[in-house]
């Protein structure tokens, strides 16, 4: 019951996103052995659940995806906050995506990254060259942006849930 309840809200986002965010990195690195750098120089802020629950898995998945995919030996990751809005960008010096390798049947990563920061009614972008590393740039409004919306059939069905 407790692994169900930590994957729909991991417990490390009550210490909020930065040190979530820096809490992840670490165990990525000494995962994985890949050097990972963290630039967030605004420390802790202060954002509905919701939002903390989506940038922390955008960045599980960006994580997943380089280990799987890009061979990378460096990583870093930038938290920013510039008005109303989040940044969160996931940059690696791997191999970059094969061209047509964002829409590949079967590839879910940054499809589920892209909906989840759609629903909080942000942004992606992916910059890719073949043997030249990935960047993965998502924003979002964290300050009095919309709030996730949810169709009568989730908002009624039983577990269903938004994240």
């Amino acid at each position: 019951m407790r692994q169900i309840i930590n994957d729909l809200r991991p417990t490390v986002l009550d210490l909020g996103l930065s040190a979530a965010v820096e809490w992840q990195v670490n165990q990525f690195q000494r995962r994985t052995g890949i050097q990972c750098d963290i630039q967030d120089d605004h420390g802790e802020i202060a954002l509905p659940d919701h939002c903390a629950t989506a940038f922390f898995r955008i960045l599980q998945e960006s994580l997943t995806n380089i280990v799987r995919h890009a061979n990378a030996t460096r990583v870093k990751v930038e938290l920013r906050l510039n008005g109303d809005w989040l940044s969160l960008t996931v940059t690696d010096n791997g191999c970059g995506l094969p061209p047509g390798g964002r829409s590949k049947y079967g590839s879910f990563g940054l499809v589920g990254i892209e909906e989840r920061i759609v629903i909080l009614g942000g942004t992606c972008t992916v910059f890719s060259e073949p043997g030249g590393g990935t960047t993965v740039t998502v924003s979002a409004p964290v300050i009095g942006g919309p709030e996730p919306v949810l169709s009568q059939e989730q908002e009624q069905g039983a577990g269903s849930a938004v994240i």
